[in-house]
C-alpha cells in the first residue's frame, strides 16, 4: 500500500494541509502520524499511512515505501514568518530586538535545506518538552555540512514539490494524491493558507543579511522554482 511523507518545512503551510488531512484520515481510520509534540522512534513511523512533521529526513531512515511531497517558500518570507510565529507576544521595539537574535542564531539558517537533507538527533528531540523548545533548537535537525547535491537528487526524486507562490496547484496536486491513494479529496475550506503568514516590514540590509545567512535556502528554492 502506498504511503505520504510530507516533508513539513516550518511556515511552509504544514499547518493548512495536516489540519484539513487528518481530520478525513481520522473519518476513514487510515493511520497517520501528523504531530511534533510526541517523541519519536524506531517504530513510530511503521504501518502509519500519512506521516506530515518537522522530521527532516527521519521517516526515510525507516522507511522506503514513501512518497514523498514538499512545499519551499521564498528563504526570506519564511525566515520572517518563523520569527513572528515564535515570538507572538512581543510588539514593536521589543520585536526588532529580538529579529536581531534571531538571525544570528545558527539553528535557524538554512531550515529548508537541512529538512532535505538531514534527520533527527533523535536523543535531543526527544529530551526537550513540546514543540516550542524543539523549534528553538531548530527543530533539532543533526549538525554537520549539507549536501547540496543530495538536496537536488531528493527533489528531483519526490512526486509533488513545488513553492507556496502556487499553493493553489500544489493542494490541486495532492488532492488528487490523496484521492488515487486513500479515496477521499480534502480541503474544503481553502480560504486561509495557514495561521500568521504575514510578513513584518525589513529593511534591505535585513534582508541581504537574512539571505546570505540562508544562501542554501535560497539554492533550494530558486531550484525548485526551475522545476516547476
Amino acid at each position: 500500500m502506498k504511503s505520504i511523507n510530507h516533508i513539513h518545512i516550518p511556515r511552509c503551510s504544514g499547518i493548512y494541509i495536516k489540519s484539513h488531512v487528518v481530520n478525513d484520515l481520522k473519518a476513514k481510520k487510515i493511520p497517520y502520524f501528523a504531530t511534533n509534540h510526541g517523541e519519536v522512534f524506531s517504530e513510530t513511523f511503521k504501518d502509519k499511512r500519512f506521516i506530515s512533521g518537522h522530521f527532516g529526513l527521519t521517516p526515510l531512515k525507516y522507511r522506503d515505501d514513501l512518497i514523498n511531497v514538499c512545499l519551499v517558500r521564498d528563504p526570506v518570507d519564511r525566515f520572517i514568518s518563523n520569527f513572528i510565529y515564535m515570538h507572538k507576544s512581543y510588539k514593536g521595539l521589543h520585536l526588532d530586538a529580538q529579529l536581531e537574535q534571531w538571525v544570528n542564531n545558527k539553528d535557524q539558517h538554512n531550515l529548508q535545506a537541512k529538512n532535505l537533507n538531514k534527520s533527527l538527533n533523535e536523543d535531543l528531540y526527544n529530551s526537550l518538552n513540546h514543540g516550542t523548545e524543539r523549534a528553538l533548537k531548530g527543530w533539532c535537525l543533526e549538525d554537520g555540512p549539507i549536501n547540496m547535491s543530495e538536496v537536488k537528487d531528493l527533489i528531483d526524486s519526490m512526486y509533488l514539490v513545488n513553492t507556496i507562490d502556487n499553493h493553489k496547484q500544489f493542494i490541486d496536486d495532492l488532492n488528487e494524491l490523496l484521492h488515487s491513494t486513500f479515496g477521499f479529496y480534502s480541503f474544503s475550506n481553502r480560504n486561509q493558507i495557514n495561521e500568521n503568514f504575514s510578513i513584518m516590514t525589513i529593511s534591505k540590509d535585513m534582508r541581504k543579511k537574512i539571505e546570505e545567512l540562508n544562501s542554501l535556502d535560497m539554492e533550494v528554492y530558486d531550484y525548485v522554482k526551475s522545476k516547476v
